[in-house]
């Protein structure tokens, strides 16, 4: 009789742990997929390097679709049914084509053992020829009032971004548009946890930007003289792209009053930054007073600080 209750109980224990789904032992139904590419402003004929990953809890075989949604309006698979491994990143280069407008890359991945998962990423295409040409035309005869009205030292959003990566060399940086893969970019620094206080608020705010519009801009950080400093900026050419209101949305958005009810607090920085006549940075910065690159960068832009808040953010926990 006793025997007979032994395997009732150990029968209905193996009926509950059959039940329980594979992700309680650290592995998910479906992996996380990320795509990104080199830069998010390209000229026709440019050179483009496309990134491409699927995570997953263990190293195995994955398949992975790679889309391209063209300017021209063309669906073309870059990728079909690609055989791949899990956990690595692996890249191909290609020119762009044509025409002018925004592209949209689609990447769908999945394992064997799993369900599908899909990302997407976007990047802006120019003429830059015809641009160039235009300015040839203007500066051999008369300035016209546009000409005036949007000069500027920097020729181009790249060139603001360029110039900000190269005002010290502690930085480390992703695009805007690698903002998904951002999280295992910032594990590769000493923080006690990337995913909270000031950090996890600036990451949260650049993905929300992301998210909101194709704008360019980078994600940073630092661990100058053993400390953080991290920072998003976003940069918007007056002669392309209108105003985005969205980051005074996307500021508090990121935070709910809630969350810093009786916690310690640390302060970010939030500026907006008028530079000459034709771009906008908005600067979201987390910078400790043994750390200099956030004055480094408003050195490196120039330019007049046009709105300036700050938001106070839990020391600890903004994504726990």
């Amino acid at each position: 009789m006793k025997s007979m209750e032994y395997f009732k109980v150990s029968l209905i224990f193996f009926i509950l742990v059959s039940l329980i789904p594979v992700s309680v032992f650290g592995y998910s139904n479906s992996p996380t997929v990320s795509i990104w590419t080199d830069k998010t402003t390209y000229c026709i004929g440019d050179s483009i390097t496309v990134y491409y990953k699927v995570s997953y809890g263990t190293n195995t075989t994955a398949y992975v679709d790679i889309i391209d949604y063209s300017t021209g309006g063309k669906t073309v698979y870059l990728r079909n049914n690609t055989k791949i491994n899990t956990n690595t990143t692996y890249y191909f280069k290609s020119t762009v084509g044509g025409p002018t407008g925004t592209e949209k890359l689609k990447i769908v991945g999945k394992t064997s053992s799993s369900s599908s998962s899909s990302a997407t990423c976007s990047f802006k295409i120019n003429n830059c020829s015809s641009n160039n040409n235009t300015n040839i035309t203007n500066k051999s005869s008369t300035p016209t009032n546009n000409t005036d009205k949007y000069s500027s030292r920097f020729s181009s959003t790249d060139d603001v971004l360029r110039t900000i990566r190269n005002s010290d060399s502690s930085i480390k940086s992703v695009s805007l548009g690698q903002i998904d893969s951002g999280y295992d970019f910032l594990t590769t620094f000493n923080f006690i946890s990337p995913a909270t206080g000031a950090v996890g608020y600036i990451y949260k705010f650049a993905s929300c930007m992301n998210g909101s519009g194709v704008y360019d801009g980078i994600f940073y950080a630092s661990t100058k003289n053993g400390y953080t400093s991290c920072g998003s900026l976003i940069i918007v050419d007056k002669k392309e792209a209108t105003d985005p209101w969205n980051w005074i949305w996307c500021s508090f958005k990121t935070i709910s009053p809630m969350d810093i009810t009786d916690k310690e607090t640390v302060r970010v920085k939030l500026y907006k930054i008028e530079i000459d006549n034709r771009f906008i940075a908005y600067y979201a910065s987390y910078n400790w007073s043994g750390n200099n690159v956030e004055s480094n960068i408003l050195k490196a832009l120039g330019g007049k600080v046009v709105d300036y808040r700050v938001q106070d953010v839990p020391k600890m926990g903004i994504l726990d």
